[in-house]
């Protein structure tokens, strides 16, 4: 299986640099769609637009707001008590895997770059 060199550059305005860090990774992992450069050696280089699905909207039925609440607040003290396995909880949704993939892969390019010119 081939290696790939995959990149997301991005361009902001901020205060230090853990601002502009904190902004980019918010723009990613808000955003509609994401733009790559993919580089398998010097002469192959790809843009790539990956475009993710719109989340689905949570159906909220019409129950009065006490109602609502009642399950939050067992979830809640089940939660407090050690009654829930933490083997059961549900994973992060997918979307964020991705972000956090994308976010590893530039920082490792940014630090292999930063490697490359010391060397």
């Amino acid at each position: 299986m081939p290696y790939y060199l995959v990149t997301q550059t991005s361009l902001v305005e901020a205060n230090d640099e853990v601002a502009a860090a904190r902004q980019v990774a918010d723009t990613l992992q808000n955003a509609r769609s994401i733009n790559f450069t993919v580089k398998f050696d010097e002469s192959s280089v790809h843009q790539i637009k990956v475009n993710r699905p719109k989340p689905a909207k949570p159906v909220t039925p019409d129950l009065p707001a006490e109602e609502l609440k009642a399950p939050l607040v067992a979830a809640k003290e089940a939660e407090t008590s050690g009654a829930v396995d933490p083997g059961q909880r549900s994973a992060p949704e997918s979307p964020l895997y991705v972000v956090g993939g994308a976010l590893f892969v530039s920082g490792l390019v940014v630090g292999l770059f930063a490697h490359m010119l010391v060397s």
